[in-house]
């Protein structure tokens, strides 16, 4: 949980408490023992949070950036995921996911893959707005 809460700290301290908030779910449901999908509600608002950074990154820059890019992948991937459910075209039936291999295992793991991917690039993020706010406020004025 010290993980959590450090995300939501870092979140509030720059000033996006929805993104914390959203954060904080997926940490707590990588660390849960048992998530059951419908504990992962909170993806629908975090896959509209994408969608609109990626909206903002595309109309900030002119030549696109690979900020974009990795937001436009993680948005694609999160809506592919949480929008057909593809933890539930493993196989399953009779105790079938005991036994999954290969891309079975990566589908009946969906969920974790890509909030684990959401983390890490939240991750970066918060990392490059804190140092630009620290160049911001080291900058000297004349």
């Amino acid at each position: 949980m010290a993980s959590g809460r450090a995300i939501r700290f870092v979140g509030l301290v720059v000033d996006h408490l929805l993104e914390s908030i959203l954060l904080t779910a997926t940490v707590g449901l990588l660390v849960s023992p048992i998530s059951w999908t419908g504990h992962w509600v909170w993806a629908i608002p975090a896959c509209a949070l994408l969608w609109t950074r990626t909206a903002n990154a595309y109309r900030a820059v002119r030549i696109r950036s690979a900020r974009f890019g990795v937001l436009a992948g993680l948005a694609s991937l999160w809506t592919i995921t949480m929008g057909i459910g593809l933890p539930w075209h493993a196989p399953y039936l009779g105790d079938k996911e005991y036994t999954h291999r290969g891309f079975d295992l990566f589908l009946g793991n969906s969920y974790a893959v890509c909030a684990v991917a959401l983390l890490l690039a939240a991750t970066y993020e918060f990392r490059r707005r804190a140092r630009a706010r620290r160049r911001s406020s080291f900058s000297v004025r004349v």
